[in-house]
């Protein structure tokens, strides 16, 4: 796995980077109709709203979240929809070891709050007690007056296809959207949200109310996984303005302008002070969390039209367009629109409420397991003890290719050669009988100490013993 900064890094470390926004919900209504050919009474009381969510998640796609207005915003359909956005992100996602997660989203109060930081920490504690994964999520904020991101031009593309086309019913819709063109080898998934989960009932009794996170200044907020204390965590930065992102630098290429702070790499998973949202008597009196606890699962919120006649009345609206523009809104359109309004009664909506789906905390791939055998891969900010040995001890060690190491090879291989070409002329001089060797005759001989190469010893040494094919002869200091 290669990162930004073009390091292998195998399987230790994956970092994923997603922005979010919702998408006006004026350009998204059913039934709508082509610009410039609008009938009459066709406008957000007489139609069927929704708010489309996108959530591109850079390098792999785009998710589109369908959301009805008959579920509530705030951060409950923000965490409905941030949950499942991590649940298909572990889908796709490789099995690692650390997960660390950039997360883009403008500056309000809907995604910017302690239930959302809660259901972080409830998915790094849930992530490393059961899979052994530590994940890191990483919040940036958009300053107020941002320049448009990448999530903003995708809605540019969404509207331009609908201000061409008529789309009367929510199938039409989706058929319309499912038409944008993607880059090569990314996704476009459509996604309807059935429900929303009541997250703020479950998380709102065990947060610490005295801890604020953005009464005072603009700041970056990362919920981790603490080793040290064995707890999920969150760390609050000050963070300058940035008016564009820079591909250049760490983290990965983020779209627009966002307030971040820079820096080293690798304080990633070793943060300089930590604070925990969840905490307090409240906290303590709760059962651990596990995904399958039910004290910390979410139940459905009940989906409630806030007028409950407006089914009806789109019904009747749309069997009034079908007379006045036969051609553009069939009797087809009629009978769907009246099926659905059949749907949305009272009763209809409590019935389909006790079938939905339980909530599930979404769960990374296991933590690959190590092969003993196999190299250590050592992730960004480790070094191998042997490295930090080497550099406090230079001369007694030998790096592994660096460009210090081969220089050091180089010499030691010129000094073999010459201490090679020596040898063979000494023994081919004393071969030769050049200079014999003659035991009892004394002999001056020099040599320099490491320590002072610059400086020539000599001393008289006597001859003792002469070998055949003399290579070497044993002499002693002469005692006179």
């Amino acid at each position: 796995m290669k990162s930004i900064d073009g390091a292998l890094h195998g399987s230790d470390l994956l970092e994923i980077t997603f922005i979010y926004d919702f998408m006006d919900q004026a350009k998204t209504a059913c039934p709508h109709f082509r610009k410039d050919e609008v009938p009459k009474n066709c406008e957000g009381g007489n139609q069927r709203v929704f708010r489309i969510m996108g959530v591109k998640v850079h390098g792999y796609g785009t998710f589109l979240y369908y959301v009805d207005e008959t579920l509530p915003g705030g951060a409950n359909i923000t965490c409905t929809i941030l949950t499942d956005v991590m649940r298909r992100i572990y889908d796709i996602a490789p099995a690692v070891r650390n997960i660390l997660v950039h997360v883009q989203a403008d500056n309000c109060s809907e995604n910017k709050n302690k239930i959302v930081f809660a259901v972080q920490h409830a998915m790094c504690h849930t992530a490393f007690r059961e899979r052994g994964v530590k994940v890191r999520f990483e919040n940036n904020y958009l300053m107020v007056n941002h320049t448009h991101e990448d999530i903003d031009q995708l809605f540019k593309l969404i509207a331009d296809l609908l201000r061409h086309e008529d789309t009367i019913t929510y199938a039409e819709l989706k058929a319309v959207v499912g038409r944008l063109k993607v880059k090569a080898g990314h996704f476009l998934t459509q996604i309807d949200v059935p429900c929303a989960y009541d997250f703020y009932s479950t998380f709102e009794p065990s947060i610490d109310k005295e801890f604020k996170y953005y009464m005072t200044g603009k700041h970056q907020l990362c919920v981790f996984w603490d080793t040290e204390k064995n707890r999920s965590a969150s760390l609050l930065r000050d963070c300058p303005r940035f008016m564009y992102s820079r591909p250049d630098v760490y983290p990965p290429p983020m779209s627009g302008g966002f307030e971040y702070k820079f820096y080293p790499w690798y304080a990633a998973f070793h943060p300089l002070y930590g604070m925990t949202v969840l905490r307090g008597k409240d906290f303590d009196k709760m059962p651990p969390i596990h995904s399958n606890e039910p004290a910390w699962t979410p139940s459905p919120l009940k989906p409630a039209w806030a007028e409950g006649c407006k089914p009806d009345r789109i019904a009747r609206h749309c069997e009034h367009w079908h007379q006045e523009i036969a051609g553009r809104v069939s009797a087809e359109h009629v009978r769907e629109y009246k099926a659905w309004a059949a749907t949305e009664s009272a009763e209809a909506i409590s019935a389909r409420y006790v079938t939905m789906a339980k909530f599930v905390w979404p769960l990374p791939k296991p933590c690959p397991a190590i092969d003993p055998t196999a190299p250590r891969v050592y992730a960004r900010g480790e070094r191998p003890q042997a490295d930090i040995d080497q550099e406090a001890n230079p001369t007694d060690f030998v790096t592994h290719g660096g460009a210090e190491s081969q220089y050091r090879a180089a010499q030691g291989a010129a000094d073999r050669r010459a201490a090679r070409v020596d040898d063979a002329a000494i023994t081919e001089a004393q071969s030769e009988g050049n200079n014999p060797i003659v035991v009892d005759e004394f002999y001056f001989i020099h040599w320099t100490q490491d320590d002072a190469p610059d400086e020539l010893l000599f001393t008289l040494v006597k001859a003792k013993k002469v070998r055949s094919r003399v290579t070497t002869a044993t002499i002693s200091v002469c005692d006179d």
